[in-house]
């Protein structure tokens, strides 16, 4: 290509060397829950602050969870409770004999036990 047929535009230049900038996560304040989450056969566990849900948690260890509508609607994120309890605040997607059975939307969901798992698989 000639010289002549290419534009350039700079919109800054900066004579310093650019910085690495690293964003710590601020860790949980207040009451916590041990939380392993299974999801395609593999099992994480973390330490999730009880005033975020449990998919909300999860996701800063394991992005790879499904969930569509956050809203409790579409039951994408439904996961069995096998172990621990959780405290589900809303509920549009799943029947009373899913309910009965331990199963949760996780995105309306908050760990209640010091120890809580759930199998997204199932």
């Amino acid at each position: 290509m000639p010289g002549d047929r290419v534009h350039q535009e700079l919109f800054y230049a900066d004579d310093e060397p650019v910085r690495e900038v690293h964003h710590a996560e601020a860790g949980p304040s207040g009451p916590v829950s041990q939380v392993t989450v299974t999801l395609d056969g593999r099992s994480t566990t973390s330490a999730l602050p009880r005033e975020r849900t449990i998919l909300e948690g999860a996701q800063q260890t394991r992005p790879d969870l499904p969930f569509a509508c956050k809203g409790g609607v579409c039951g994408t994120c439904r996961a069995l409770v096998t172990d621990g309890k959780a405290d589900m605040r809303r509920n549009f997607a799943l029947e009373p004999a899913e309910v009965d059975a331990g199963y949760v939307l996780t995105c309306q969901s908050f760990p209640v036990s010091d120890a809580l798992t759930v199998d997204f698989d199932t």
